[in-house]
């Protein structure tokens, strides 16, 4: 087994383990094979990589940890899990990522899925898009190119969407398409546009959705815990 002694990194070895107690905030990187380039300030780990902090856990392929950035570039099969203030879990997952853990912000590309577990919700707030911008901080969640939510009610299909934690509304506006959602209404589909949507999940379990500006249809839909709206 080889061991090395560089900087920051306070030990590193092959079938390797990485710590990064400084500025990754105590993150533990491991792998099957681990290499230290650039003079100790980039580590690449191939084969299992994963990374864990008290934040959040990355998983991928192939991973590349740069210290001076603080930043986390992973490939292949990557998996991000991490909670945020409250305690609620979020699981993103896609081909590509890079991501800061200390501040928990960052991106992942690549056929994205998103799995958000509000607390004290039925289900999960699902979302797939061609991006994912993450700002834990700002508890914000950007999502960027053929965005498509997924709810117990229908879906919502739109050019971006932004989930923001504080008021668990995701804001869909128009950009080169209208939003369209698709929704079940007595056992039947039915389609609606308009230049904005908000799609709204109470803690309860409760869900709506509010149209603004040229909105084409009328929706009216009964929920157990609230209305959709219009």
């Amino acid at each position: 087994m080889t061991k090395f002694n560089i900087l920051i990194v306070a030990f590193c070895f092959y079938k390797g383990i990485c710590f990064a107690d400084q500025l990754l905030a105590k993150t533990v990187i491991t792998g099957d094979t681990m290499e230290i380039k650039n003079e100790g300030k980039v580590t690449i780990s191939k084969g299992h990589s994963v990374a864990i902090n008290k934040n959040s856990v990355v998983n991928a392929d192939e991973m590349s940890y740069d210290k001076e950035k603080s930043l986390i570039s992973a490939r292949g099969n990557v998996k991000l899990f991490s909670k945020t203030q409250d305690l609620e879990s979020v699981e993103v997952y896609g081909q590509y990522s890079n991501y800061n853990p200390n501040i928990q912000k960052g991106k992942i590309w690549g056929n994205v899925l998103v799995k958000y577990f509000v607390n004290n919700s039925t289900s999960p707030l699902v979302l797939r898009a061609k991006e994912i911008y993450i700002d834990k901080n700002k508890q914000v969640l950007d999502a960027r190119n053929d965005v498509v939510v997924i709810t117990s009610s229908g879906t919502i299909h739109a050019d971006n969407g932004r989930f923001d934690k504080k008021t668990l509304g995701t804001i869909f506006k128009k950009d080169n398409k209208k939003p369209v959602a698709h929704v079940l209404n007595d056992g039947k589909e039915e389609t609606y546009e308009a230049d904005e949507m908000i799609f709204f999940s109470s803690k309860k379990g409760g869900q709506k959705i509010v149209m603004k500006g040229s909105v084409l249809g009328k929706i009216k839909m009964e929920d157990k815990k609230d209305d959709i709206k219009n």
